[in-house]
C-alpha cells in the first residue's frame, strides 16, 4: 500500500515524538488572527516570518493522499522544502532539504536531509526535471528508504509567521496565503495555479490542547481540523475531493 513497509523502529520511538495540533482559519480571518496572536505570543527569536515553499511527492496511485482520506494513524509526506529569503532575513541561506515526516496520530517525526539546489533554481525548474526525479532517494542516507516510485506533483507555498507561547513555551506558526503556483503535469495535468481560502494555526509542543492562554482565538473563527495544505491544493487543482 504505502512505500515504508518496514520503517526503521528508531525513527518512530515515542520518546522522539512531537506532538502537533492544527486549527484552521478563514482567510478573511487571518488579519486579524496575527494580530491577537502578536499580542499574546512572543515572536520567535530567531525565525519570525518566512516564505515557504515545498514540492510534494507522491506515487502515481496518490498513496500518501490516500493515508490522509482513509485518516490511516500512521501518515507519510515527502516534500524537497525552502525557506525564501526576506529583506529581514538576509543571512539565512537560499538552500533546501529532501524531508520525510511521519505522523502518528497527533505525534509527528521529520527526517530531513540538505540538497545541492538553491531555492531560486527549484523556482524556475520544471517538475518533471530529471534532478528532482532522483531527490527521494538522498532519504536513504538517513535510513529512510522510499521503496517504490514516486514523483514530483506540486509546490505549495505560503507564508509563515512563528511565536513562543509565553505562559507554557509552545511554538506556534501560522501558515496563510497557501498557494500552489506549478504542478507536474504528468501527476495532476491542471496548468493553472490555486490559492486557499484557509489558513492553518499549528501548534508543537503541547498535551494537545490549545493553550489557555490562547483560547480567545476561538471567537474569530479558528477550529480545529487535521488540516493539509497538500491534500487541500490537490483537491483545488484537480477538483477532486477523496
Amino acid at each position: 500500500m504505502n512505500d515504508l513497509p518496514s520503517r526503521p523502529i528508531t525513527l518512530l520511538d515515542a520518546e522522539s515524538l512531537e506532538t502537533e495540533i492544527k486549527f484552521a482559519v478563514p482567510a478573511n480571518r487571518t488579519a486579524i488572527t496575527l494580530r491577537m496572536l502578536e499580542q499574546l505570543c512572543d515572536p520567535d527569536p530567531k525565525y519570525p516570518f518566512g516564505i515557504i515553499s515545498s514540492i510534494y511527492y507522491d506515487s502515481p496511485n496518490w498513496d500518501y493522499l490516500r493515508e490522509k482520506r482513509d485518516s490511516d494513524y500512521l501518515k507519510t509526506k515527502v516534500r524537497l522544502r525552502w525557506y525564501e529569503q526576506t529583506d529581514a532575513d538576509t543571512e539565512t541561506p537560499d538552500l533546501s532539504h529532501m524531508e520525510i515526516k511521519y505522523r502518528i496520530g497527533s505525534k509527528r517525526k521529520k527526517i530531513r536531509v540538505p540538497t545541492i539546489f538553491s531555492g531560486k533554481y527549484l523556482s524556475n525548474t520544471e517538475l518533471d526535471d530529471a534532478k528532482l526525479l532522483r531527490m527521494p532517494s538522498i532519504l536513504a542516507t538517513k535510513g529512510a528508504p522510499i521503496r517504490q516510485p514516486i514523483f514530483p506533483a506540486f509546490i505549495v507555498r505560503y507564508c509563515r509567521n512563528r511565536f513562543v507561547d509565553r505562559s507554557t513555551g509552545a511554538r506556534l506558526c501560522l501558515d496563510y496565503s497557501i498557494c500552489s503556483p506549478k504542478s507536474n503535469s504528468f501527476m495532476v495535468g491542471s496548468p493553472y495555479p490555486c490559492m486557499l481560502q484557509s489558513s492553518v494555526l499549528e501548534i508543537k509542543g503541547t498535551d494537545g490542547e490549545l493553550p489557555l492562554s490562547l483560547q480567545a482565538l476561538f471567537k474569530v473563527g479558528l477550529r480545529r481540523e487535521s488540516f493539509s495544505k497538500y491534500y487541500e491544493c490537490y483537491a483545488q487543482l484537480t477538483r477532486t475531493f477523496f
